[in-house]
């Protein structure tokens, strides 16, 4: 995440994907929060929760929502340490 980026912001997006994606998951309510916060980058973790047997096939669709979410949010990241932030394509 962008060190000038907001939080809520980006919370809030990552919850409306979510929505859409686990519609039939009620509860528990996915934990978005951050992670690790030091002077080189800001790392979210997102746990959502699934029934065992479609978990990977979830999480993959998960990791699209979120993507397409910050394509369409406007919500950049850099790929790695010291690289330029960078619009995500959808």
């Amino acid at each position: 995440m962008p060190d000038n980026e907001g939080f809520p912001k980006v919370k809030e997006s990552i919850s409306r994907a979510l929505i859409r994606v686990l519609k039939k998951l009620k509860t528990p309510v996915p934990d978005i929060g951050i992670l690790i916060f030091d002077s080189h980058k800001v790392e979210l973790i997102i746990r959502h929760y699934v029934v065992r047997n479609v978990f990977w096939e979830l999480a993959f669709t998960v990791y699209k929502a979120i993507k397409k979410t910050f394509s369409g949010h406007q919500i950049q990241a850099a790929r790695c340490e010291g690289e330029k932030m960078r619009t995500i394509g959808e």
